[in-house]
C-alpha cells in the first residue's frame, strides 16, 4: 500500500485509463502477496537453521520440519484452490492419471477427452509457473501433487462419476 501511495501521481494520471489503472493495482498486489509469501518462508526457515545448530533441539527439529512441510503443502494448495477454477480440476486429475478420471467427462471418448484436455492444458502450465513465480521447489511440488492434488482428485471423483455412486 506504501507503494501505491508513493506513486500517487502515476495513479492519478491513469485515472483516465481505468483499465491501466486496473491491471497497475493487479500488478501490485500480486507482487505484493508474493513477497510476503517470500518473507513468510524465510522466517520459517531462519527458525530451523537456529535449532539446527543446536544439539538439544534436534528431535524437535524433525517435528517442525513435518509442520513446515505440511504448512508449505497448505499454502500451495490455497494457491491452487485460489487460482484454479473448480471446473478446470478435472484437467490436473486427468493427467495425474487419465485412466482413472476418464469418469469426469461422463461418456465422451478417449479422443474427445483427449482434445479438451489439449486445448486446457495451458491452465496447468500457469499453475506451475506460478508455483515457480513462488519458488516452490520441485519435491515440494512432488509431495503436493501424490498428497492434496490425489485427495482433491478422489473427491471430485466420488461427487461425479457414476460408478463410484452405484
Amino acid at each position: 500500500m506504501i507503494k501505491l501511495l508513493e506513486n500517487r501521481d502515476k495513479l492519478l494520471s491513469m485515472m483516465d485509463n481505468p483499465a491501466g489503472l486496473k491491471a497497475y493495482i493487479g500488478t501490485a498486489l500480486k507482487n505484493f502477496l508474493i513477497d510476503h509469501l517470500r518473507k513468510k518462508k524465510k522466517k520459517i526457515h531462519e527458525i530451523l537453521e537456529a535449532d539446527l545448530r543446536s544439539e538439544d533441539n534436534r528431535e524437535s527439529l524433525v517435528e517442525k520440519s513435518r509442520f513446515v512441510k505440511n504448512y508449505e503443502l497448505t499454502e500451495i494448495e490455497e494457491v491452487f484452490k485460489k487460482e484454479v477454477k473448480p471446473e478446470n480440476v478435472k484437467y490436473f486429475c486427468y493427467l495425474l492419471d487419465s485412466k482413472r478420471y476418464k469418469c469426469l467427462w461422463g461418456n465422451k471418448s478417449m479422443d474427445a477427452i483427449y482434445q479438451d484436455v489439449s486445448r486446457k492444458k495451458r491452465i496447468v502450465e500457469e499453475f506451475g509457473r506460478r508455483l515457480k513465480e513462488l519458488k516452490v521447489s520441485e519435491e515440494l511440488v512432488r509431495e503436493f501433487i501424490n498428497t492434496r492434488l490425489s485427495e482433491i482428485c478422489e473427491d471430485l471423483r466420488s461427487k461425479l462419476c457414476e460408478e463410484e455412486k452405484e
